[in-house]
């Protein structure tokens, strides 16, 4: 029977929008809104307590050697500029082309590898072959029928 109670259509509380007389200071905040914006605060809170302690109890004696090349303005720490301006644009666009070369002969390489697997497999199951898979294969190696070929009989290359 709980399960019945369950299913009755019960009324939806609204929450109250801001009254006229202090709409001048904006929406009224929702209960929803207030505990997000008060979790973000807290944490923020207790973030900055961690560092407050953290900083308390630094060694003022403590040094690393990369301490020597930094360089602060105000307060704040600055990237070096010969890190950020490390390539020049002519450098880049260099690397970039080497790039794409690097990657066509890795795919010609490739390539090679899967041409030369697929002429020691053609010998594997020739007996098994349908019609269809030898003229697909080859379409693939771009081989005609055997006439096209020449009546050579060995059915590897021909020399000249």
């Amino acid at each position: 029977m709980s399960s019945l109670r369950n299913a009755v259509k019960r009324k939806t509380h609204k929450e109250r929008s801001q009254p006229a007389a202090r709409a001048r200071l904006g929406l009224l905040e929702k209960k929803k809104d207030y505990v997000l914006r008060a979790r973000d605060f807290h944490k923020k809170e207790d973030a900055i307590k961690v560092l407050k302690t953290k900083a308390a109890y630094r060694n003022p004696d403590e040094f690393y050697f990369g301490m020597e090349k930094q360089r602060t303005k105000d307060g704040v720490h600055q990237a070096r500029g010969d890190e950020s301006n490390k390539y020049t644009a002519e450098e880049l666009r260099l690397m970039k082309t080497q790039d794409v070369k690097y990657v066509g002969l890795k795919a010609s390489m490739e390539a090679k590898k899967a041409e030369k697997l697929r002429a020691t497999l053609h010998l594997v199951g020739a007996d098994g072959l349908a019609e269809e898979d030898e003229s697909d294969d080859e379409m693939t190696r771009g081989w005609g029928s055997d006439d096209e070929r020449g009546a050579g009989g060995g059915g590897g290359r021909e020399r000249r």
